[in-house]
Protein backbone atom coordinates (compact mmCIF):
# COMPACT_ATOMS: atom_id res chain seq x y z
CA UNK A 1 0.00 0.00 0.00
CA UNK A 2 1.14 3.54 -0.54
CA UNK A 3 0.20 7.12 0.13
CA UNK A 4 -0.59 9.24 -2.95
CA UNK A 5 0.34 12.88 -2.98
CA UNK A 6 0.14 15.55 -5.66
CA UNK A 7 2.81 18.13 -6.40
CA UNK A 8 3.99 20.68 -8.95
CA UNK A 9 6.86 19.48 -11.12
CA UNK A 10 9.21 21.10 -13.64
CA UNK A 11 7.51 23.23 -16.26
CA UNK A 12 4.45 23.72 -14.10
CA UNK A 13 3.15 20.21 -14.71
CA UNK A 14 1.30 18.34 -12.00
CA UNK A 15 2.76 15.08 -10.79
CA UNK A 16 1.37 12.37 -8.56
CA UNK A 17 3.78 10.65 -6.23
CA UNK A 18 3.20 7.33 -4.54
CA UNK A 19 5.18 6.80 -1.35
CA UNK A 20 4.90 3.29 0.12
CA UNK A 21 4.23 3.65 3.82
CA UNK A 22 6.04 0.37 4.39
CA UNK A 23 9.19 1.93 2.96
CA UNK A 24 9.44 4.41 5.83
CA UNK A 25 12.19 3.42 8.23
CA UNK A 26 10.72 2.94 11.69
CA UNK A 27 14.07 3.51 13.45
CA UNK A 28 14.19 7.28 13.17
CA UNK A 29 16.04 7.36 9.84
CA UNK A 30 14.92 9.27 6.79
CA UNK A 31 12.35 7.55 4.52
CA UNK A 32 13.84 5.19 1.97
CA UNK A 33 13.56 5.89 -1.73
CA UNK A 34 14.71 9.51 -1.54
CA UNK A 35 17.55 10.39 -3.87
CA UNK A 36 18.67 13.42 -1.84
CA UNK A 37 19.31 14.14 1.79
CA UNK A 38 16.73 15.24 4.31
CA UNK A 39 17.86 18.03 6.65
CA UNK A 40 17.63 15.69 9.67
CA UNK A 41 16.24 12.29 10.65
CA UNK A 42 12.55 12.21 11.46
CA UNK A 43 10.10 9.95 13.17
CA UNK A 44 6.90 8.48 11.82
CA UNK A 45 4.97 11.19 13.65
CA UNK A 46 6.80 13.91 11.74
CA UNK A 47 6.97 12.69 8.16
CA UNK A 48 4.69 10.67 5.94
CA UNK A 49 6.64 10.89 2.72
CA UNK A 50 9.87 12.40 1.45
CA UNK A 51 10.57 15.44 -0.69
CA UNK A 52 10.61 14.76 -4.40
CA UNK A 53 13.09 16.25 -6.88
CA UNK A 54 10.11 16.79 -9.18
CA UNK A 55 8.71 19.39 -6.84
CA UNK A 56 6.91 17.31 -4.23
CA UNK A 57 6.78 18.81 -0.79
CA UNK A 58 7.58 17.31 2.58
CA UNK A 59 4.33 16.70 4.44
CA UNK A 60 4.83 16.94 8.20
CA UNK A 61 2.40 15.76 10.82
CA UNK A 62 0.18 13.58 8.63
CA UNK A 63 0.92 10.30 10.36
CA UNK A 64 -1.09 11.20 13.49
CA UNK A 65 -4.08 11.85 11.23
CA UNK A 66 -3.66 8.49 9.51
CA UNK A 67 -3.23 6.75 12.85
CA UNK A 68 -6.47 8.30 14.09
CA UNK A 69 -8.17 6.97 10.98
CA UNK A 70 -6.67 3.56 11.69
CA UNK A 71 -8.36 3.67 15.09
CA UNK A 72 -11.81 3.85 13.44
CA UNK A 73 -12.60 0.25 14.29
CA UNK A 74 -11.46 0.85 17.86
CA UNK A 75 -13.72 3.90 18.13
CA UNK A 76 -16.66 1.92 16.80
CA UNK A 77 -15.89 -1.00 19.08
CA UNK A 78 -15.76 1.07 22.23
CA UNK A 79 -15.35 -2.02 24.41
CA UNK A 80 -17.93 -3.27 26.87
CA UNK A 81 -18.94 0.28 27.75
CA UNK A 82 -20.60 0.74 24.35
CA UNK A 83 -22.49 -2.55 24.29
CA UNK A 84 -25.59 -0.99 25.86
CA UNK A 85 -25.85 1.70 23.19
CA UNK A 86 -25.33 -0.78 20.36
CA UNK A 87 -27.90 -3.12 21.89
CA UNK A 88 -30.31 -0.18 21.96
CA UNK A 89 -29.73 0.35 18.25
CA UNK A 90 -30.70 -3.28 17.70
CA UNK A 91 -33.84 -2.90 19.81
CA UNK A 92 -34.81 0.30 18.01
CA UNK A 93 -34.41 -1.50 14.69
CA UNK A 94 -36.73 -4.30 15.83
CA UNK A 95 -39.49 -2.04 17.18
CA UNK A 96 -41.14 -1.47 13.77
CA UNK A 97 -41.56 -5.22 13.39
CA UNK A 98 -43.18 -5.42 16.81
CA UNK A 99 -45.65 -2.79 15.60
CA UNK A 100 -46.35 -4.85 12.49
CA UNK A 101 -47.10 -7.92 14.61
CA UNK A 102 -49.48 -5.88 16.76
CA UNK A 103 -51.23 -4.57 13.65
CA UNK A 104 -51.69 -8.13 12.37
CA UNK A 105 -52.59 -9.59 15.77
CA UNK A 106 -54.97 -12.52 15.34
CA UNK A 107 -54.68 -12.28 11.55
CA UNK A 108 -58.40 -11.58 11.32
CA UNK A 109 -59.30 -11.81 7.61
CA UNK A 110 -55.62 -11.21 6.89
CA UNK A 111 -54.69 -11.26 3.19
CA UNK A 112 -51.11 -12.44 2.93
CA UNK A 113 -51.18 -11.89 -0.84
CA UNK A 114 -51.72 -8.15 -0.33
CA UNK A 115 -50.61 -7.41 3.26
CA UNK A 116 -50.07 -3.68 2.80
CA UNK A 117 -53.44 -3.20 1.14
CA UNK A 118 -55.02 -5.14 4.00
CA UNK A 119 -53.26 -2.96 6.58
CA UNK A 120 -54.31 0.22 4.78
CA UNK A 121 -57.95 -0.85 5.15
CA UNK A 122 -57.73 -1.47 8.89
CA UNK A 123 -59.19 0.77 11.58
CA UNK A 124 -58.80 1.12 15.33
CA UNK A 125 -55.72 -0.26 17.06
CA UNK A 126 -54.55 -2.06 13.92
CA UNK A 127 -54.40 1.16 11.95
CA UNK A 128 -52.64 2.94 14.80
CA UNK A 129 -50.10 0.12 15.16
CA UNK A 130 -49.39 0.32 11.45
CA UNK A 131 -48.86 4.08 11.76
CA UNK A 132 -46.52 3.47 14.72
CA UNK A 133 -44.58 1.03 12.53
CA UNK A 134 -44.03 3.70 9.87
CA UNK A 135 -42.99 6.27 12.45
CA UNK A 136 -40.56 3.83 14.07
CA UNK A 137 -38.83 3.20 10.76
CA UNK A 138 -38.51 6.96 10.28
CA UNK A 139 -36.99 7.47 13.73
CA UNK A 140 -34.54 4.58 13.54
CA UNK A 141 -32.10 5.99 10.95
CA UNK A 142 -31.72 9.29 12.80
CA UNK A 143 -31.07 7.51 16.09
CA UNK A 144 -28.60 4.97 14.68
CA UNK A 145 -26.65 7.75 12.97
CA UNK A 146 -26.53 9.67 16.25
CA UNK A 147 -25.06 6.71 18.14
CA UNK A 148 -22.45 6.02 15.46
CA UNK A 149 -21.40 9.66 15.10
CA UNK A 150 -21.20 10.14 18.87
CA UNK A 151 -19.03 7.00 19.08
CA UNK A 152 -16.70 8.26 16.34
CA UNK A 153 -16.46 11.61 18.13
CA UNK A 154 -15.35 9.66 21.24
CA UNK A 155 -18.17 10.99 23.39
CA UNK A 156 -18.18 9.48 26.87
CA UNK A 157 -19.73 6.02 26.58
CA UNK A 158 -21.89 6.49 29.66
CA UNK A 159 -23.44 9.60 28.13
CA UNK A 160 -24.21 7.77 24.88
CA UNK A 161 -25.72 4.89 26.85
CA UNK A 162 -28.06 7.23 28.73
CA UNK A 163 -29.34 8.86 25.56
CA UNK A 164 -29.73 5.46 23.86
CA UNK A 165 -31.58 3.82 26.76
CA UNK A 166 -33.94 6.76 27.22
CA UNK A 167 -34.58 6.84 23.46
CA UNK A 168 -35.63 3.19 23.38
CA UNK A 169 -37.80 3.61 26.48
CA UNK A 170 -39.42 6.68 24.91
CA UNK A 171 -40.09 4.82 21.68
CA UNK A 172 -41.70 1.91 23.54
CA UNK A 173 -43.89 4.40 25.40
CA UNK A 174 -44.71 6.08 22.10
CA UNK A 175 -45.83 2.80 20.53
CA UNK A 176 -47.94 1.77 23.52
CA UNK A 177 -49.65 5.15 23.69
CA UNK A 178 -50.22 5.11 19.94
CA UNK A 179 -51.88 1.69 20.03
CA UNK A 180 -54.12 2.47 23.02
CA UNK A 181 -54.90 5.92 21.60
CA UNK A 182 -53.38 8.21 24.23
CA UNK A 183 -52.54 11.05 21.86
CA UNK A 184 -51.07 13.56 24.32
CA UNK A 185 -48.77 11.04 25.99
CA UNK A 186 -47.79 9.69 22.60
CA UNK A 187 -46.63 13.15 21.53
CA UNK A 188 -44.64 13.62 24.74
CA UNK A 189 -42.83 10.30 24.26
CA UNK A 190 -42.14 11.20 20.63
CA UNK A 191 -40.60 14.52 21.70
CA UNK A 192 -38.49 12.83 24.38
CA UNK A 193 -37.07 10.41 21.82
CA UNK A 194 -36.27 13.25 19.44
CA UNK A 195 -34.47 15.18 22.19
CA UNK A 196 -32.32 12.13 22.92
CA UNK A 197 -31.16 11.99 19.30
CA UNK A 198 -30.48 15.72 19.28
CA UNK A 199 -28.50 15.17 22.48
CA UNK A 200 -26.31 12.57 20.76
CA UNK A 201 -25.47 14.94 17.93
CA UNK A 202 -24.91 17.82 20.35
CA UNK A 203 -22.50 15.66 22.34
CA UNK A 204 -20.65 14.72 19.15
CA UNK A 205 -20.29 18.42 18.36
CA UNK A 206 -18.92 19.08 21.83
CA UNK A 207 -21.95 21.05 22.99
Amino acid sequence: MGARFGGRGHGGHDHLFVAPLAAIDRHHHQPTGCDHEQPSPHTMDEWTTCASPCGGVLLPGLWPIFSRGANLSHALDGGDAMNKAYFCVLLAGLLPYVCAMVAKWGFQNFDNHNPRQWLAQQTGFRARANAAQANSFEAFAFFAAGVIIASLAQVDAARIDIYALVFVAARVGFIVCYVIDKASWRSLFWLLGLLCVVGLFAAALGL
